[in-house]
C-alpha cells in the first residue's frame, strides 16, 4: 500500500476514535473518505468528518532510490450541529480533533509530523449546523520512484 494510503487510512482511523468515553468532548458519529453530501444527514448523524487529500507536494527533492521528504495537505469537512453555543459546540469539536491528530503526528509511524490548520468557516442556512473545512499539512518520507 502506498504511503499516502497508510496516512489517510491512519487519520480516518484516528478521527473515528474521538468519544466522551476516551476523554473527548464529543463522540463522532461518521467519518469517511468518500465523497458524500453531508446535507443528506440528520442532525443525530453530527459531528461528522469528510478526509480528503488535497495536495502533495515535495518538501524537499531528491533523484530515483533516494529519500524524498513530501508534504501532504489533508482537509477534513467538519459537520457540527448545537442547538445553542455552535461556535462553542465548533472550537470543543476542532479541539477534539486537533488533540486526536497530534497525540500520534507520526500518523503510526509513517509521518514526521502533522500540523492543523483551520481553512474556512461556513455558516449554512440552517443557523444550527456549522460546516469547517480543517486542513492539515502530514510530512512525511518515501524512496522516491516508489508509489
Amino acid at each position: 500500500m502506498a504511503t499516502r494510503e497508510t496516512i489517510l487510512n491512519h487519520v480516518v482511523q484516528t478521527l473515528a476514535s474521538i468519544s466522551k468515553a476516551s476523554g473527548y468532548n464529543n463522540d463522532i458519529r461518521f467519518v469517511t473518505r468518500e465523497s458524500v453530501q453531508w446535507e443528506r444527514f440528520n442532525k443525530q448523524d453530527y459531528p461528522l468528518a469528510i478526509v480528503s487529500w488535497t495536495s502533495e507536494v515535495p518538501a524537499i527533492e531528491g533523484a530515483a532510490g533516494q529519500s524524498v521528504v513530501m508534504d501532504l495537505t489533508v482537509t477534513m469537512r467538519c459537520v457540527v450541529y448545537a442547538e445553542t453555543e455552535l461556535e462553542t459546540e465548533l472550537n470543543k469539536f476542532l479541539d477534539d480533533v486537533e488533540t486526536a491528530l497530534c497525540v500520534d503526528g507520526t500518523r503510526g509511524g509513517t509521518a514526521w509530523s502533522t500540523l492543523p490548520d483551520v481553512k474556512e468557516v461556513l455558516l449554512t442556512e440552517n443557523e444550527a449546523i456549522i460546516v469547517c473545512d480543517f486542513d492539515f499539512i502530514i510530512r512525511y518520507e518515501y524512496v522516491y520512484g516508489t508509489p
